[in-house]
């Protein structure tokens, strides 16, 4: 048997991203404003977490917020209704 090479992606250690701590990224700072604030409010309802691979690698940023991981990762403002957002 053989050993498959190791990237340094494989041995990074696991940094998971959360509602805390997704300000800290560097991605953080390419986002509108509007849409910061409503990832923040829809976060504070809905469960959000994803990891640092995601946003390095699977994430296009220039496509934010079209980007259809981006989409399915991120809080969306549509996932509450505007009275529950409003709240």
């Amino acid at each position: 048997m053989t050993q498959a090479a190791t990237t340094s992606t494989d041995t990074e250690r696991y940094r998971p991203v959360d509602l805390r701590t997704v300000a800290d990224t560097p991605q953080w700072a390419l986002l509108e404003d509007e849409l910061k604030s409503a990832i923040q409010v829809v976060g504070e309802v809905l469960p959000f977490r994803t990891n640092r691979y995601v946003m390095d690698h699977l994430i296009n940023w220039s496509n934010v917020p079209h980007d259809p991981i981006f989409q399915l990762v991120f809080p969306q403002r549509e996932m509450l209704s505007a009275e529950d957002f409003a709240a």
